[in-house]
């Protein structure tokens, strides 16, 4: 349990797991909507606000690392 915990006070360790999970969540909406919606044009539009919502936690994670390190100087 304490390696686990570990996890969540280590930055690097932390955006590692939230960028692999986000990624995971990103495929897999991917798969559901090529899967189960049948209208293209709604098809893009869960595919454009999951590719968003994907570039948004990345810059979260890219923001919120780089402040980590520059706090750490």
């Amino acid at each position: 349990v304490e390696k686990i915990m570990a996890i969540f006070n280590d930055s690097v360790l932390f955006h590692g797991l939230l960028f692999l999970l986000s990624t995971l969540l990103m495929l897999f909406l991917l798969k559901i909507s090529k899967k189960h919606i049948n209208k293209p044009k709604i098809k893009k539009i869960v595919n454009f606000i999951g590719y968003l919502a994907y570039l948004g936690v990345i810059i979260f994670i890219f923001d919120n690392h780089t402040s980590h390190y520059l706090n750490s100087l």
